[in-house]
């Protein structure tokens, strides 16, 4: 994990609970998920593709489907991979706005750990061990106050290393290309204030809002324009 080190656990006591994984204090072994033919998964790129041209290929920056899935915010709080028990949510998802279990997941958009020198921080998938995919997941943290921030950027996110984060600042998520969820191979959106930091709980906690709909960017309340 470049920049964090989350295979380093600490010595479990006696009657510890169970830890997230059976790796040391580290992440949940990824248990895999079926994948297409690779025939098939270039018929899908293919179609994603000319999808994308028929959109954007005449000048007009609409998507070809409109918004129907409000953006509605939400609190979430996540456990620290190291030091807290498995039964409790360590890593988030940003379609269908919700918390996740390691040991349930087959995959995630990013986590939340505190590293050995009692950094917090969010770690993408790619990051915390998770297989490479399509314009990886990513986190970034954005100078525009949460309520002010309207749109989501394109680039700039930290992929292959861990974002730390502090209470008031505000970050933007960025999901993998997923063509079961957005057809025009683009990623979701999610905008993220921290607003508590608990060292002795090792838990963060947040608002967060997510555009849900493919090929949009707003991060606004309600259903997105843009």
């Amino acid at each position: 994990l470049p920049g964090v080190t989350l295979m380093v656990g600490r010595p479990e006591p006696k009657d510890a609970p169970e830890p997230k994984s059976s790796n040391c204090g580290g992440l949940t072994a990824f248990r895999g998920r079926l994948s297409l033919p690779p025939m098939q998964n270039s018929v899908r790129a293919l179609i994603g593709v000319s999808l994308v041209s028929l959109v954007f290929g005449c000048g007009d920056p609409r998507p070809l489907v409109p918004a129907t899935i409000p953006s509605v915010e939400s609190e979430v709080t996540l456990f620290a991979v190291r030091g807290t028990p498995v039964a409790t949510p360590s890593a988030f998802l940003v379609f269908g706005q919700r918390s996740v279990r390691l040991d349930q997941a087959t995959t995630i958009d990013f986590l939340f750990d505190i590293d050995d020198a009692g950094v917090a921080m969010f770690v993408p998938s790619r990051a915390a061990g998770f297989p490479d995919q399509r314009l990886n997941p990513g986190v970034k943290q954005s100078t525009i106050p949460f309520d002010d921030l309207d749109i989501a950027d394109t680039e700039g996110y930290a992929t292959l290393e861990g974002v730390s984060v502090e209470v008031g600042a505000t970050y933007i998520a960025r999901t993998a290309v997923d063509f079961n969820i957005c057809f025009l191979l683009l990623p979701l959106y999610a905008k993220i204030q921290v607003t508590a930091i608990d060292m002795d709980l090792r838990t963060v906690t947040f608002r967060v809002m997510t555009n849900n709909n493919c090929g949009f960017r707003g991060l606004l309340p309600g259903i997105p324009e843009r």
